[in-house]
Order: C-alpha cells, then structure tokens, then sequence
C-alpha cells in the first residue's frame, strides 16, 4: 500500500491504495500528474486532481478529508533571516490567518512566550525541540524531558572541546544548546559511545544536545492534545533538520524557500521566496488553496 494525497477543491484528501493502481492510472490518463508527484519512502503527493475523476475511482471509500484547523510554524530560518531578523511580511500574513499559529522553535520558553505575544500567535508554543511546552501566555510551561543528562554529557564533551560555550544555559529546562564552533561530526560520534539516548541537532543558528525520543513532533503531538486537535490537523511550516519530524506529525508540511533539501522533500508545498518572505508565501497559499471556506465564512 502506498498514500496518495491529492489537493481537490481546495481540500486536501489522503487516499490509501496499492502500488499496482499506479500501473492502471498511467493508461487511464493520469500520467501528467504522476510525473508531478514525490516519491519518497512509499508516499505520493499528487499537486491535483480533478473532482469527477476522485469521485470516480474504485477506492473512493479509502479517501478521507484532511482538515487543517491550524498552522505550527519555526521561527529561526522561516520566520527569520540568518540574522535573525523577523520579517514583517511573515507577521503580517500570520495575523491574517484564519486559524490559530503555534511557534515551534529549539528556542527557550520565555523567549517564545515573548515572541508569541509581539507576532500575535497563538498562546500555545513548543520550545527546546519539543522538551518544553506551553499553552496559556500564564499556564505553567509542562517539561518533557531531563535536562540533567544532558548536562552531564555536556560535561563529558568539554574534556574534547574545552571551548565548547552553551547558550542560554540558565533557561533551559530540556536540553542543552552551544554555539556551532565545534566539530559536528566528531562530537555525534563521541556522544553516540556514551549517551546513545542523546543527539546533536544542528539548526543552522545553534547545536542543540537533546534526547533522542523528543523532538518537535512529539511536542506538536501534546500540544495538539491541550488544544483539543489531532496533529494531523496541523500545516508545520518550517526549514531545517530538528523541523523533519513535526512534518511527519502533521497533516501537511509548508517547506520555505531556503529550506534544506530534506525538509523540501518532506513538504507539501515548497515556497519560491526563502525565510520569512516565503514563510508568507506559504501562509498566503494555504489560506488560498485549503482554508478558502474558511475564510469567506
């Protein structure tokens, strides 16, 4: 079996079918839009398709709507330039969303409660890649991971690289983050001999030492809990390797125009503009294509 989704009067439907239908919607003329699809690790997404031609195949009563009721956004390098410049077009078009946006982002929680506040997104936010969440500008933000292991191999990482400088380290309450001046490769392979439960995530603006089972998937996976949706409810617009897995989670994926090719891959749709102007782009474009019948109502 293999999943197929396709975008059909601006909803989008995910559709469960064997491989070998692909062999027979070739001759039945679908061929132009199969060589628009993306293959990859038994998906397909298709850009479109037409509504009689849905309604028409065998498997119809596979399909199933997938309705996206809010967005979860990165910030740094989606939102943001590489100087971490904010852009007002991104701001902008997130004000005008018609469904609620959740920030997403490997920053601590009170840089993100701050941030949250000033752009005008949701009170719900994920933060240290998932290890802490919060819903409700004065809730109690809710840990999901010990930080105290990866203290200690932060610790045992120093004995290599003595100049090893951690970020924000006062406010973490998940994970450690560091500058990115040491060698990534030699660093993932000396915390694999003695922290396997560990990983080093490079964002582009940080190095963040994190466990392994929390990432921003899971985080979207709680937060969408509290809020009262599932996570494929979801449109995850983001840009870099920590934001692979929220993309997993989610019910589509918003992929910037600097995007690493990984993330590209993984998203539903690609902006042409990068960082936040694409960020607005993509936005823009959800609302358009899938949230049309929301907004006029």
């Amino acid at each position: 079996m293999c999943v197929l989704r396709v975008l059909c009067d601006e909803k989008l439907f995910e559709c469960f079918i064997p491989f070998a239908f692909l062999a027979l919607a070739y001759f039945e003329g679908l061929e132009y839009l199969l060589s628009n699809a993306i293959i990859e690790k038994r998906q397909i997404r298709l850009v479109t398709v037409t509504t009689n031609y849905i309604c028409s195949w065998p498997f119809y009563h596979w399909v199933k709507m997938i309705e996206i009721k809010a967005v979860v956004a990165d910030i740094d390098g989606t939102l943001t330039d590489m100087k971490r410049r904010i852009s007002t077009e991104a701001i902008e078009a997130i004000r005008e969303m018609p469904i609620p946006v959740v920030l997403a982002s490997g920053n601590v929680i009170c840089f993100m409660r701050a941030a949250g506040k000033l752009i005008g997104t949701s009170e719900a936010m994920i933060g240290e890649n998932g290890g802490v969440i919060q819903v409700g500008y004065d809730a109690k933000p809710m840990v999901l991971a010990d930080i105290d292991e990866c203290k200690r191999a932060s610790e045992y990482l120093k004995k290599y690289f003595p100049d090893l400088e951690p970020l924000d380290a006062r406010y973490r309450l998940s994970e450690m983050a560091f500058r990115r001046t040491v060698d990534l490769r030699k660093t993932r392979e000396l915390l694999a001999k003695e922290y396997p439960d560990l990983e080093i995530l490079d964002t582009k603006f940080a190095l963040h030492l994190k466990h392994r089972n929390v990432n921003k998937g899971t985080g979207l996976v709680k937060v969408a809990s509290i809020m009262g949706l599932k996570p494929g409810n979801f449109a995850a617009l983001g840009d870099s390797e920590n934001d692979l897995k929220m993309f997993r989670e989610a019910g589509m994926g918003l992929a910037v125009g600097n995007a690493v090719p990984e993330v590209k891959a993984a998203a539903d749709y690609v902006s042409q503009k990068p960082y936040g102007e694409g960020a607005a782009e993509a936005l823009r474009w959800l609302s358009k294509n899938i949230l049309k019948e929301r907004t006029r109502s």
